[in-house]
């Protein structure tokens, strides 16, 4: 499946896809390396295309495809976000709607392989073996900490 294509053809994200990373804030796009550039396909600002369909819901932040395959991409779900004990406890609601977004309103996009991804907007304040962070783990959400690698 290509990332464009399933994005495109989501209600609500018909014009929100973007090549590369240009979804992304300049601030977040800063916080990601990828050792090869050429993999990344596109990117999708869920937060401000869905601000105004889901204006109380806890919006997940960004969809970033990438190629896997000639033929193949994967999407990596990617939520910035305060790395405190109060700020997993948000990530896990976010990721909560977002799968439950997907299920309803986005099955192109939900039959993609992905992870989900939380990114530190800042310093880490939340220990390693805390409760909250294993509660992350534990919703298959992988914590990246401050810089993500693709």
């Amino acid at each position: 499946m290509n990332f464009e294509h399933a994005v495109t053809r989501t209600r609500g994200l018909e014009h929100a896809y973007q090549v590369g990373l240009h979804a992304l804030t300049n601030a977040d796009r800063r916080r990601i390396e990828c050792s090869n550039p050429e993999t990344l396909t596109g990117s999708v600002n869920l937060d401000s295309a869905l601000a105004s369909t889901h204006p109380d819901s806890p919006r997940w932040d960004y969809g970033i495809g990438l190629r896997i395959h000639p033929r193949s991409e994967r999407v990596t779900w990617l939520e910035v976000h305060p790395a405190t004990s109060r700020g997993a406890k948000e990530v896990c609601n976010k990721h909560l709607w977002l799968t439950q977004w997907l299920e309803s309103s986005a099955p192109l996009l939900r039959s993609m392989t992905g992870q989900f991804v939380w990114l530190a907007s800042g310093n880490v304040h939340i220990p390693l073996n805390s409760p909250h962070r294993k509660r992350v783990a534990a919703q298959g959400i992988r914590f990246a900490g401050q810089r993500l690698h693709l």
